[in-house]
């Protein structure tokens, strides 16, 4: 008789629940935009901090930063979606020439799965979309984001760009650049400066620079195509590839392969496990070393 009660309720349950998720998955996507500005009279100085989200910041030709965000909340109707939204705080600071922005979510998801299944209710995490335009010079932008991207056109000035399960993207940049993904890519072009690029879990595509480059890459592929300065790369279990690069290249692998293709400077190639091909011109007093201890040199 037990067996047959604890059936019941098991058929009692799936029939629930074939009756309400239907009314938890109809769930429309609401979008609440704000726009503020300011006039700068210095160089900017930019933090931006996101838990999850998109970030994007690019130059334009007025001496101002305009910050455009949009909340972005999942919900059954405009009423619940407002009461999401309301939960997603923006503090949008400015003190002199520094401009300090910061997400702060304050509990957007709505009970637990009982309470969401017997009123309808869903469980829901909005986030912030944040597009922002600043002149072209800066003094810094110090940008982090979880669970996000990142992208960074056309500026001039000091980045340290850092994505946690989000991709980062570079172009027309140039300054002192820091950029590190975790469980994330980086793509990265048209750059001039000193960089560095570190990343965890993650594939880099880097093409056309000039600077000094610095690459850190735990697990993950480094792909570089028409560099030109100095180059240094230290990379856990991932390969490298590069082609089309002009000045030193040191690069030192654990459980990877290296292929580089060189028109100018000195070679400095070292792999553990994994194998080495270089095409380079040799021109003395450079150094040309090539060395791996479980694999072969081409």
């Amino acid at each position: 008789m037990k067996r047959h009660k604890k059936d019941y309720f098991k058929i009692f349950i799936c029939g629930v629940m074939f009756l309400f998720f239907p009314a938890l998955l109809k769930a429309k996507e609401f979008n609440f935009p704000l726009q503020k500005e300011f006039t700068l009279e210095e160089p900017l100085s930019l933090e931006v901090e996101d838990p999850r989200g998109e970030i994007i910041l690019e130059s334009h030709n007025l001496n101002k930063i305009i910050i455009q965000t949009s909340k972005i909340v999942e919900a059954k109707d405009s009423r619940e979606a407002e009461e999401l939204a309301q939960r997603i705080r923006i503090d949008i600071e400015k003190a002199g020439a520094l401009v300090r922005i910061k997400t702060k979510y304050q509990g957007t998801d709505r009970g637990g799965f009982w309470e969401r299944l017997f009123s309808g209710k869903k469980s829901v995490e909005g986030y912030v979309s944040y597009h922002i335009f600043v002149p072209k010079d800066i003094r810094e932008a110090d940008i982090s984001v979880t669970s996000g991207e990142i992208r960074a056109f056309y500026l001039k000035g000091k980045l340290n760009l850092s994505a946690t399960s989000g991709d980062i993207e570079l172009e027309g940049v140039e300054g002192e650049i820091f950029s590190s993904a975790t469980s994330g890519n980086i793509q990265a072009r048209d750059l001039k400066g000193k960089i560095s690029l570190e990343g965890t879990s993650s594939d880099m595509q880097v093409k056309n620079l000039v600077g000094d480059l610095s690459v850190d890459c735990t697990s993950g592929t480094v792909n570089i195509e028409d560099f030109k300065g100095s180059l240094k790369s230290s990379q856990t279990s991932g390969d490298l590839e590069g082609r089309g690069l002009k000045g030193d290249v040191s690069v030192t692998t654990t459980s990877g392969d290296v292929s580089v293709e060189q028109t100018d400077g000195g070679l400095d190639l070292n792999s553990t496990s994994g194998d080495l091909e270089a095409k380079t011109q040799i021109v003395p007093p450079r150094n040309y070393y090539l060395k791996t201890t479980s694999g072969e040199v081409y």
